[in-house]
């Protein structure tokens, strides 16, 4: 639409079903300050009375309709009104369709999910369309008269060359002389249309201009057009064979198409970003599956042998050996149970961050060393031999227990991968100011392909099918997170395959020993159990929870240490048992149905003191979130236990609500 045109109301004729996208587009227009009036056809029969009653200046279309679809509609576009613009405004269409409805006459298209590029595309629609004309009146009047020729290609803003017909210049308009960066006409007269043009496209313009000379027309040719400077403009060129004075000459139309090659370059970038992020959800889908599918394996390999050694025990048929080794398997496997959802859980921790560090001054090197002499078992099982070099005083100021996790993790690796008779070694000694724990094995190493994803999430070294070792691949992924939190760094010796591996822990040394808190202490955090078990004989205790197989087990426990435990499976039986019984201690469930532990334990502290509103609570629950655990604190709990819960553990947190006086108990 030109200057001229900007005050005249522009005429739209729109084929699309649904009122709200033809209403959402129309939005779109008026907000850029386009002017028009807008007709709204549903089917094939209005849209073709519609061009048949009054030729619009611009078709927008959808392209999926019930009676029509959208190449129907552009081919009865293109044969009753071929040089109106004709842009699909759809829903969804993909790349391959797209290039299909352009090649076949469409303008452009415009996905309604972006209607912002809508507007953009109408006006640069309309301005083609406009240049389009341009061009023909031109032509028509280049035959009618060379002086209405002169005029018009001396005031366009398309560069216009005349040519004979090898390619010398013969004249051309002041818009085609800054195109090849020259001063004048003079300059450009004479010499040939090559000497501008870029060199890889100089031999397709020659081609074409040959062409001309016989065929009498170029259609569309795009080359790059290089001025005096250096400059490179993207032109397209279309030319006629004309006869002046009565000689043949090349009349030739240069269009400057540099915003039409950034829309197309811009395009193919999302494009490729589109497929590029497609692939990605799929890689990211397939992951999560084949993640999925290693949590079940891990989880259920440990429940099969629980059954099973289960089902033996109770056949009464084991002997005194056979029931040892029965219920050595059960404890480790219920160990890598608790292992596995504690490791699911800090990665929760971590992408929420969440996890959190109660720190103090320790002995780092101290630390990795108890921490190793905690496999002496599995080390005895593979023959391997640990050798373990502390340097004495290596004091950090950082979290003990996340920190013996972190060794845990690294030396759990390096046990699980060294082969029997091995040697894994743990040392940590000073460098250049910062305490460096570094664990080394005599296995197969980490190969160079594994080496950049060895601390991301789910990875594996392995093949899910034909691993050899278990695992979630996430410990060394909270590794790295957990030392990246003690402000420390992790480092892995470049990979030499049957070299072994040698990861290292690099954190800042202390710069004194706080005061009241000794080097290697691990200071227990809110919550945490003393290892200390004293008799329950005289403590009454009220458990619930709605799984009966849980609540016996706890029961049971808590009766073999001398308590007198009673139960209830919900929170009004709970309540009711409360009322009646008035225990000492407290132990719930949250997750019940109809009423949840947070309820109840809200009800309880509701009463007065003395009808056992102040009574010692803990929170037992699989639920074992930062979060569930502050709100269960909130509740009215004195402690939170996530489930699965060590009887000794269960135990030992009963026995310190017991000793707790009840007037500092919290409400």
């Amino acid at each position: 639409m030109n200057q001229n045109d900007k005050d005249q109301e522009l005429r739209i004729l729109m084929l699309e079903d649904d009122l709200s996208d033809a209403e959402l587009s129309a939005r779109a227009l008026r907000q850029a300050g386009l002017k028009f009036s807008l007709r709204r056809t549903e089917d094939r029969e209005a849209f073709a009375k519609a061009l048949q009653d009054a030729p619009p200046d611009l078709l927008l279309v959808d392209y999926n309709l019930p009676s029509i679809n959208g190449l129907e509609a552009l081919d009865i576009a293109r044969e009753r009104c071929p040089d109106v613009p004709f842009i699909f405004v759809s829903g969804t269409m993909g790349e391959e369709l797209a290039i299909d409805t352009l090649k076949r006459g469409a303008t452009d298209y415009v996905l309604k999910a972006r209607l912002s590029r809508l507007a953009p595309a109408v006006r640069r629609a309309l301005e083609e369309a406009r240049l389009k004309a341009e061009r023909r009146q031109a032509e028509a009047a280049l035959q009618e008269s060379a002086e209405k020729y002169r005029s018009l290609v001396e005031t366009t803003a398309t560069g216009y060359v005349i040519l004979d017909l090898e390619g010398k210049v013969l004249g051309a308009n002041p818009e085609y002389v800054r195109m090849t960066g020259c001063g004048s006409i003079a300059e450009v007269r004479g010499r040939s249309v090559l000497e501008w043009t870029a060199e890889h496209g100089r031999a397709a313009l020659a081609g074409a201009l040959a062409q001309c000379a016989q065929s009498g027309r170029i259609r569309e040719l795009e080359v790059d057009c290089v001025d005096a400077r250096g400059r490179i403009t993207p032109i397209e060129v279309n030319a006629t064979v004309v006869t002046a004075n009565g000689a043949a000459q090349i009349l030739a139309l240069c269009r400057d198409i540099s915003q039409r090659r950034q829309a197309e370059a811009e395009r193919a970038r999302l494009l490729a970003s589109e497929r590029k992020a497609r692939a990605e959800a799929e890689a990211a889908s397939r992951a999560k599956d084949e993640f999925l599918a290693m949590v079940s394996h891990e989880l259920r390999t440990p429940i099969t042998a629980i059954m099973g050694w289960n089902w033996l025990l109770r056949s009464g048929e084991l002997s005194a050996p056979e029931r040892k080794r029965a219920l050595e398997v059960i404890d480790r496997s219920v160990q890598t149970e608790k292992q596995i959802i504690d490791e699911l859980l800090d990665v929760s921790s971590m992408v929420r961050r969440q996890l959190t560090l109660k720190k103090q001054t320790l002995d780092l090197g101290r630390l990795a060393a108890e921490t190793a002499a905690g496999f002496q078992a599995e080390l005895q099982a593979k023959s391997l031999r640990l050798v373990c070099e502390p340097e004495p005083d290596l004091l950090v100021y950082g979290d003990p227990r996340r920190l013996r996790q972190v060794f845990w993790n690294l030396v759990s690796n390096a046990v699980k991968f060294t082969p029997d008779g091995g040697t894994v070694t743990v040392a940590a000694r000073r460098a250049e100011g910062r305490a460096v724990v570094s664990v080394e094995d005599t296995g197969p190493g980490i190969s160079p392909e594994c080496q950049g994803r060895l601390f991301a999430l789910f990875n594996q070294q392995e093949s899910p099918l034909t691993r050899a070792h278990g695992g979630l691949g996430l410990g060394l992924a909270i590794v790295k997170h957990l030392v990246d939190l003690h402000g420390g760094s992790v480092s892995v010796a470049s990979p030499v395959p049957g070299r072994g591996a040698k990861i290292s822990v690099s954190l800042p040394l202390a710069a004194e020993l706080k005061a009241g808190a000794p080097a290697g202490a691990e200071g227990a955090e809110a919550g945490s159990p003393s290892r200390e078990r004293g008799p329950l004989s005289g403590v009454r205790i009220l458990v619930v929870d709605d799984d009966e197989d849980t609540r016996g087990m706890i029961a049971s426990v808590l009766g073999h240490c001398g308590a007198t435990a009673e139960s209830a499976g919900s929170a009004a039986e709970a309540f009711k048992a409360f009322q009646a019984s008035r225990p000492d201690i407290l132990i719930s469930d949250i997750a019940m149905p109809d009423e949840d532990g947070y309820a109840l334990i809200r009800r309880i502290r509701a009463l007065p003191a003395k009808e056992g509103g102040r009574v010692p609570a803990a929170a037992l629950t699989a639920y074992a979130t930062a979060q569930n655990r502050a709100e269960a604190l909130r509740a009215g709990f004195q402690i939170y236990l996530p489930k699965p819960v060590d009887p000794e553990e269960l135990v030992a947190v009963v026995h310190t609500l017991a000793g707790k006086p009840k007037s500092k108990s919290k409400a």
